[in-house]
């Protein structure tokens, strides 16, 4: 047994850093692909990658291009079900592996550092659990190392002095910010690894440090001045870590300064005898360090209540509605998108009215979101005016969300429902210069080419499901759009459409979000055009509290289609609102899904 005990520990002591390296690889792959796919998934639409040589170098051609154009392309892959979970794991897994080989470089003795390389990989997959985190930073941050394991390469002195001076502007166009990184991690190791091999052109080694210094320096003034006049901070951190390039990413400034100290204490620790209990002692502190730093990256950038709205999202996007009513009846956000999305959800499958009241509302914004003047409101928001025919207040937000794209670039999920509303409204021309943008996307290319062959085919659209439906709900006469308003604007549509089904149980549901009961009750008649064999049960409860106010005779001689057992829920709910002082508490029990209780205590 000793023996074998034996074996097994060489045998581990052999493999161990491939068996960290595959521990490491299934908790990244488990991490996103079951904790947050759906920020991948939300994350891929909000960008155009147009796969032309005209976007290549136009890309490029900005500080940083290379690595933004790299992160847009491999971003494309998100759209796939395991596309963005591999595509995190090869760029980390390559940050680690880089690591790792400067740790080498840094330490002339056993190694004992090999949990420490999974640092920074582990601290960037954490940062990339914030939607606008981009994936193009990661990519920066490899481009800039394998420059500086290039750089240690080299022995001679003179020669490596050479390569640093055009490395830096190099690494500054290719990848943008991280320069920083590569300039502070070829000081370290200059100034701590190299020094005493170097001693003997001490003067050269100032001299050569110093031009290094000044061109890390000037470079990004020098690009501000004549390429691109952007603000000074950005001229040195350049825009491809995060979406909105205005914010100073210090989490990833963080990882720019943690490598190079990182280097020195490697070097530092490295160069002694260490005894077998210390060795102990310094795997212990690897492996806490390592978890601390996860769990403070993932309670600051993670958000599992954001990811599952994006899971409502996403659920919208595909019309997968049953799966949105039951994210919702398993646990519903406090959320305006995810409510919103509940209720088209209802409304999609016939069950706004009868549960409206069954899930925690927020008021009318629940029904329609106003525009908030931000991308995020304007592009979720627009489902709902487009779903219920109301296409060009749909072209107003999603247009709207396209332009005010924090990265000033353009989205395929606008383009897409862009192209959606130029078809239904005939504006051929229009929808083919969208269609021919996505055209030249990888993953679009095949919708476009499809959505291509409706223009001018006036019966081909009409028989389309989406569109075709849309044509026929849209309204008949111009209005000024105001969500303010929008009881009028559903009052407009149900004028040309009497049969419209979502935007009675809409307007209704309406007004008795706002409880706004004397409105409901002089529409509520224009359900007889629906032919309901009853109201539905909200609007039969918001009817029966309306008579009531009235007198009983009032609810047994109504003609509203309403089934005997809301009247008898209605006298119980009464009673017991009445009689007792603590009624609320009381009624929570069986009333609570009920539109007396919303309009009683919430």
């Amino acid at each position: 047994m000793k023996i074998q005990q034996n074996v097994w520990y060489c045998h581990f002591k052999k493999y161990s850093k491939q068996y960290l390296l595959l521990l490491f690889s299934l908790l990244v792959f488990c991490y996103w692909q079951f904790g947050f796919p759906y920020t991948l998934f939300f994350q891929e639409p909000l960008q155009l990658f147009l796969c032309t040589s005209n976007y290549l170098i136009r890309s490029i051609s900005t500080a940083g291009g290379l690595s933004g154009y790299l992160g847009e392309f491999f971003t494309q892959f998100y759209v796939l079900p395991l596309g963005g979970p591999l595509v995190l794991l090869l760029w980390l897994i390559a940050l680690q592996q880089l690591t790792w080989l400067l740790f080498q470089k840094a330490s002339f003795k056993d190694n004992h550092f090999y949990l420490l390389s999974f640092l920074p990989s582990l601290w960037y997959g954490v940062i990339l659990s914030e939607e606008f985190y981009l994936l193009s930073g990661l990519i920066s941050v490899v481009i800039a190392m394998v420059g500086v394991l290039f750089y240690v390469s080299i022995k001679n002195f003179k020669v490596r002095s050479l390569v640093g001076i055009l490395l830096i502007p190099l690494i500054y166009f290719v990848a943008g910010g991280s320069y920083i990184l590569f300039t502070l991690s070829i000081f370290v190791y200059e100034l701590v690894v190299f020094r005493k091999k170097d001693i003997a052109i001490r003067g050269i080694y100032w001299v050569s440090l110093f031009f290094d210094f000044l061109i890390a320096i000037v470079l990004p003034l020098f690009y501000r001045m004549y390429f691109d006049p952007v603000p000074l901070l950005q001229a040195y951190i350049t825009e491809h870590f995060h979406k909105i390039f205005t914010v100073f990413p210090f989490p990833v400034v963080v990882v720019w300064l943690f490598i190079p100290l990182l280097i020195i204490l490697v070097f530092w620790i490295g160069v002694r005898e260490i005894k077998k209990t210390k060795k102990i002692i310094l795997y212990a502190i690897q492996v806490l360090l390592l978890f601390l730093v996860g769990y403070r990256g993932y309670t600051l950038f993670a958000n599992p209540k954001a990811e599952y709205i994006k899971k409502f999202d996403y659920s919208v996007r595909h019309k997968n509605w049953l799966e949105v009513i039951s994210l919702a009846e398993k646990q519903l956000p406090y959320n305006a998108f995810a409510v919103d999305y509940l209720n088209l959800a209802l409304a999609k499958t016939n069950q706004l009215g009868d549960r409206l009241f069954h899930f925690e509302q927020m008021g009318t914004v629940g029904l329609f979101l106003p525009y908030e003047r931000e991308m995020l409101s304007a592009m979720l928001g627009n489902e709902t005016y487009y779903q219920i025919g109301l296409v060009n207040v749909s072209q107003q937000y999603i247009f709207e969300a396209n332009e005010a794209m924090p990265d000033l670039r353009k989205s395929t999920r606008c383009l897409k429902r862009l192209t959606d509303v130029a078809i239904i409204n005939g504006y051929y021309e229009l929808a083919n210069k969208y269609i021919q943008l996505l055209k030249k996307t990888l993953f679009y290319k095949n919708w476009a080419k499809e959505a291509e062959t409706y223009l001018y085919d006036e019966d081909k659209i009409n028989n389309h499901p989406d569109w075709g439906e849309k044509r026929r709900l849209r309204p008949l006469h111009d209005y000024f759009f105001s969500v303010e308003n929008i009881d009028q604007i559903l009052l407009a549509l149900l004028n040309d459409h009497p049969q419209h089904k979502m935007a009675y149980e809409y307007l209704m549901s309406y007004y008795l979000l706002n409880k706004d009961i004397r409105s409901f009750m002089k529409y509520v008649s224009l359900g007889y055009n629906l032919h309901y064999e009853y109201l539905p049960l909200a609007f039969q409860e918001a009817v029966l509290y309306a008579l009531s106010l009235d007198s009983r005779e009032a609810i047994e001689k109504t003609t509203f289609p309403i089934e005997k057992t809301t009247k008898d829920r209605l006298y119980r709910y009464i009673a017991i609102y009445t009689q007792y002082p603590n009624a609320r508490e009381l009624l929570k029990r069986d009333f609570s899904h009920t539109f007396w209780y919303y309009y009683h205590y919430k």
